[in-house]
């Protein structure tokens, strides 16, 4: 079997430019729609729930951004798993670049080797979106090219990890274009010339 190449970092968040708006925007979304559900509930905060309340925003961004190629896969619990062009995403939580390990899910753990194919395709590039809320309360995106899996070390290994750049923070403000007025002022000298021809 041919094995993929790995695309650079650098070419993987050019190649998902177009799907990271979204998700930033989804994820911001339901961060806020989850602290407002227990607030509102007057339920005492639950992890679990909130990061499903968050991956169900998340998908329903996705879904209304109305992205070509872009088809989302159904998972109990929201979970968020879509192909774009050659490209298959998995999101998943974790607190920090680290992948988590996979457990005994066999789907999870061979997402985690990088050496595999469509069935009746080319062989295709993979990622891993990881998400965590960062110190401000908002989230931080890293994205992970899988390498290998070792179910008995449980050692996961990556070719790359990289922030994925927030595109809100990119955007910078344009200077107001600043209009030069002359003030009315004269020179003292001027001023005292014509004081004394009166």
């Amino acid at each position: 079997m041919k094995l993929p190449k790995v695309p650079s970092p650098e070419e993987s968040l050019e190649k998902l430019a177009p799907i990271f708006p979204e998700l930033y925007a989804g994820f911001e979304s339901g961060i806020f729609k989850a602290r407002d559900y227990f607030e509102v509930e007057h339920i005492a905060a639950d992890l679990s729930v909130a990061s499903m309340l968050i991956r169900l925003h998340v998908k329903d961004r996705l879904l209304k951004a109305g992205l070509k190629e872009v088809t989302l896969e159904n998972h109990s619990l929201c979970g968020l798993d879509f192909l774009y062009k050659d490209t298959h995403v998995r999101i998943w939580k974790s607190d920090d670049h680290t992948l988590p390990d996979p457990g005994r899910s066999q789907a999870r753990q061979s997402f985690y080797q990088y050496n595999l194919e469509f069935s009746d395709r080319e062989p295709y590039n993979k990622f891993i979106v990881l998400w965590n809320l960062n110190h401000t309360g908002g989230v931080t995106l890293w994205l992970v090219c899988p390498k290998d899996f070792d179910a008995e070390t449980r050692a996961s290994e990556v070719h790359w990890f990289v922030p994925v750049p927030d595109p809100t923070k990119a955007i910078k403000a344009e200077p107001a274009p600043r209009t030069h007025q002359d003030l009315p002022i004269a020179r003292k000298d001027s001023a005292k010339k014509a004081s004394n021809k009166d």
